[in-house]
């Protein structure tokens, strides 16, 4: 049987067809998409009234609240300071590199002595802004992108808490050590006024300047004089510190909570600016997927606020350190993964201050160091503090080795663990601040508490003076009879640990 001849079809017969295809084909997606933007519209207005049954900011009108007359606000006496600062190198400011232990090269003297008079003026600003004790930095624009608006310079905060941390240091060098803690609390106010800005940015570095502060102030108590008064007798700022001025100052010290406040609030601010970005940066086809982003965000704005408001480092915080969901992590919403650890950690350098302040007071009663952290409960501090990095919350560890010469603090590393077994974990240069653990035994972190020289022979010396700064009497800098440099331990012996005096 002959085969049936095909019926002729129309001329691009498939054109129509694939028409059709492709329209449901779009249809099928847009009412995908459409479903997809929904359920993300929906999941995001949930997240937002739990955050405001709450009370939680969700916009920028719930942001900046504070307004405050300008005789009222410290921010003016701050802005004037860090506007007048001349451009004068401070050490912390400049490319001078040394060993922390004491005492300082002459360099380092050398600067200061010509710094310190270029900032004469700012320090009775930085001073009035701490008396007024309140900062508003003003209500954000109506309109534009929050991330986007101009912010505060930084870069200006963090000059200003150099030159005020190497006066402290330099004030102590010189004797005024009532001057030097003085100092110290200018910058934690400072601190505090940097941080009161609702951007994560200004709570980094806020408490970055925090640890300017507590840095400087575990330098100076190695070898702090005090007085036998009780009172603060801050009239008297030429003089050693009294007891009612370190006292003080370890109450404010051990007062840290404020830090994983500021950090929690920080949190629920970058909800806010993450929510802002939404409309301010609309991505059309992936709208769905950067709201569903913000949406979990948001749902971990308050566990993670309690985790950092905690009194040590939880075990939740090293997981939730590893893991974030795709969509946070493809979009950028949310504060960083470490943040709880950055707290913790700051934290912990706070608390390392004040010991080391309530050291200083325990050695200026019985002239020598204690033997356990104990001791220094209830005279000089109301109860041991907790290692805040430790994940079982225990205390610092505390070690006299060297004989006896060298007391150090210990506290966990980011493991949570505390892994310091015996004097030979501990590396033999001082130590007075966060110190990189690669290339060591374990990532636990020492402080000395006493002005600990290396007994290993130095390198040879990298900074020479500048050039203006060298002495035209054909002496060396150290040379004896020279008057116009600092001299060095050895030349002071009443010092007793080893700082250069400077008078």
């Amino acid at each position: 049987m002959a085969a049936s001849k095909p019926t002729n079809l129309p001329r691009f017969w498939w054109l129509k067809r694939f028409a059709i295809g492709g329209t449901a084909a779009v249809l099928l997606l847009a009412g995908i998409w459409c479903l997809w933007f929904w359920y993300a519209q929906r999941t995001l207005d949930r997240e937002v009234a739990k955050l405001r049954a709450a009370g939680r900011p969700v916009s920028r009108e719930d942001l900046c609240t504070r307004r405050l007359p300008d005789g009222q606000n410290a921010l003016i006496p701050l802005r004037q300071a860090m506007n007048s600062s001349p451009t004068v190198d401070v050490p912390a400011s400049s490319a001078m590199s040394f060993r922390e232990e004491l005492p300082y090269p002459p360099a380092w003297h050398a600067m200061m002595n010509k710094a310190y008079p270029a900032y004469a003026g700012i320090y009775p600003l930085v001073r009035q802004a701490r008396l007024i004790g309140q900062v508003d930095h003003g209500p954000f624009p109506p309109t534009g992108p929050i991330l986007m608006l101009a912010g505060p310079r930084f870069s200006q905060y963090r000059q200003l808490a150099n030159v005020l941390g190497d006066t402290a240091l330099y004030y102590h060098f010189r004797g005024e050590d009532a001057a030097a803690l003085e100092t110290i609390s200018d910058l934690l106010f400072l601190s505090d006024a940097t941080a009161e800005y609702p951007f994560l940015m200004a709570k980094l570095v806020g408490h970055g300047i925090r640890a300017v502060a507590a840095n400087r102030l575990l330098v100076i108590a190695t070898d702090i004089r005090i007085s036998s008064a009780d009172d603060r007798a801050t009239s008297m700022l030429a003089g050693p510190a009294s007891r009612g001025q370190a006292q003080s100052l370890i109450k404010t010290l051990l007062h840290d909570e404020v830090i994983g406040q500021s950090y929690a609030s920080a949190l629920y601010e970058e909800g806010v600016f993450s929510l802002d970005m939404i409309n301010a940066y609309n991505l059309h086809i992936l709208r769905p997927a950067h709201m569903l982003a913000v949406a979990q965000a948001l749902a971990m704005e308050d566990s993670r606020g309690s985790v950092i408001r905690e009194q040590s480092l939880p075990t939740t915080a090293l997981r939730n350190a590893q893991k974030r969901p795709w969509a946070i992590r493809f979009f950028g919403v949310g504060a960083s993964s470490r943040l709880e650890i950055i707290s913790f950690r700051g934290r912990m350098y706070q608390r390392v201050a004040a010991i080391s302040l309530a050291t200083a007071l325990y050695r200026a009663d019985h002239g020598t160091y204690p033997r356990a952290l104990n001791e220094l409960v209830p005279a000089y501090l109301p109860a041991v503090p907790v290692d805040p990095m430790s994940a079982s919350g225990a205390p610092f560890g505390y070690m006299i080795v060297a004989d006896g010469r060298r007391p150090i603090l210990i506290s966990a590393g980011e493991d949570g663990i505390m892994q310091t077994k015996d004097e030979s974990f501990i590396p033999l240069c001082a130590m007075y601040g966060y110190t990189d653990t690669r290339g060591r035994p374990c990532d636990d972190q020492y402080i000395d508490l006493s002005a600990w020289k290396d007994p290993t022979p130095p390198p040879p010396e990298a900074d020479p003076l500048p050039e203006d700064t060298q002495p035209d009497n054909g002496q060396k800098p150290d040379a004896p009879g020279n008057d116009n440099q600092p001299k060095q331990a050895g030349q002071q012996p009443q010092t007793g640990n080893g700082h250069g005096d400077q008078k």
